[in-house]
């Protein structure tokens, strides 16, 4: 900031406005030592840089208009008074003592009470902490100002509300009390802890279908709304973000589903409802399971399926898909439905083969057995061409025929 108080621009801007908006009565010289003591206290509070400086030159011009006209020649030593650390601070901090400019600017607000010597005393805290106005609610608290001599002076003009102090300091900025390290007494009820959670959230540039797994104990941390979740909602996440969006979300989507939430079944079908009707868009309750079973619907509802959509732990409790999908939709699923191994096995894989078979040509199709049509191709394009492995039932397509239709033995 020396540099952009001290450059040949800010020196021509200072001599133009100065020379423009003369004090009536006053010495040129002291109107240059307003304008540029009102700079400072520019740069000090914006804290530009001299890569963006560009863009604060209309506002110096219009500081600098609006300090001459309002400034009488009688305050003019008072103003300077109050405002003289503002040229310190603007200056080369190594040639300044920040805890000594804090100490004058603590007792220039004692002495003249104005909301500027106030607002200073915020200033030069935050350039001895050296933080960004931006990082004051987060960084500045009551133990700060306690520590910096300062606990006094909050307590006479904020009644110790380090909270007050600072969004005095900077209403520009709209602070607001969960900005705090810890938000004033009395400070949340539940319209307000709401009307955080949404702004928070959407600050976070996310898609809406995202913010479940964004609510993290440090995402609540960060944003200033765990002391809400704790007292207002018992740390239960899905209850808070429920308030702020009704009906919108369900606690499995969130990172990590409350522990116990599955042992209940009406939780369990629920959740696999929403996966498989509205996440997956299938109508499985419009769907026959012939159609279930022409579509291979059992190949996309797959255990990845459920971990993506954060349902690992209904997997973890049932083993495999099949068990929660027959259990949510008994009558959309035929016996030979999922790939599950040892099916056409044995004794039991033998009749299973030839239920599969007769459900195949006599509801499916309905085709006779002994057409022409009935072709191991036809068994392999409708999925159940693994009957006729040699390393499952192990029958030719007549012996499978044979034991589904043991009637027309003669005739196969």
């Amino acid at each position: 900031m020396l540099g952009i108080l001290e450059s040949q621009a800010t020196e021509k801007l200072i001599e133009l406005a100065a020379s423009t908006y003369r004090i009536e009565g006053i010495e040129l010289d002291t109107c240059k030592l307003v304008a540029r003591t009102a700079i400072a206290r520019l740069l000090v509070t914006q804290s530009p840089t001299e890569e963006n400086m560009s863009g604060y030159h209309q506002l110096m011009w219009k500081t600098l208009r609006q300090v001459l006209w309002d400034v009488t020649p009688e305050e003019i030593p008072s103003w300077l008074e109050q405002n003289q650390l503002y040229v310190l601070l603007a200056g080369d901090r190594e040639q300044i003592d920040p805890q000594a400019v804090l100490r004058q600017a603590k007792e220039n607000a004692y002495r003249h009470r104005t909301p500027e010597s106030h607002r200073l005393v915020v200033f030069v805290l935050v350039k001895v902490l050296g933080i960004t106005p931006d990082e004051a609610p987060r960084k500045i608290g009551q133990v700060t100002f306690k520590e910096h001599g300062l606990g006094g002076w909050l307590q006479v003009f904020f009644h110790s509300s380090p909270f007050d102090a600072i969004k005095f300091a900077f209403p520009e900025k709209r602070f607001l009390g969960h900005h705090m390290v810890r938000a004033p007494r009395n400070y949340w009820n539940l319209e307000r802890a709401v009307e955080s959670l949404q702004n928070a959230l959407r600050e976070t540039g996310r898609p809406p279908e995202e913010y479940p797994k964004l609510l993290t104990r440090s995402f609540f941390e960060n944003a200033g709304l765990f002391s809400p979740l704790t007292s207002l909602f018992g740390r239960d996440r899905f209850a808070y973000l429920n308030q702020a969006f009704p009906n919108r979300y369900h606690p499995w989507e969130f990172a990590k589903t409350p522990k116990g939430y599955f042992d209940l079944k009406e939780n369990v079908i629920r959740a696999t409802r929403w996966l498989v009707e509205e996440k997956l868009g299938i109508p499985m309750l419009t769907l026959t399971a012939g159609e279930i079973w022409d579509r291979r619907l059992e190949t996309t509802l797959t255990r990845r399926a459920f971990s993506e959509h954060g349902l690992e732990a209904i997997i973890k409790a049932y083993g495999s898909p099949e068990p929660i999908l027959r259990l949510v939709y008994p009558d959309k699923f035929l016996p030979w439905s999922f790939c599950t191994q040892g099916k056409w096995v044995g004794s039991e894989g033998r009749v299973t083969a030839a239920l599969a078979t007769m459900w195949l040509l006599d509801e499916h199709l309905e085709i006779s057995p002994l057409s022409p049509l009935v072709t191991p191709s036809l068994f392999r394009k409708y999925g159940l061409a693994g009957m006729l492995s040699s390393k499952n039932v192990g029958l030719s397509l007549r012996e499978l025929l044979r034991s589904a239709y043991p009637e027309l033995a003669s005739e196969l």
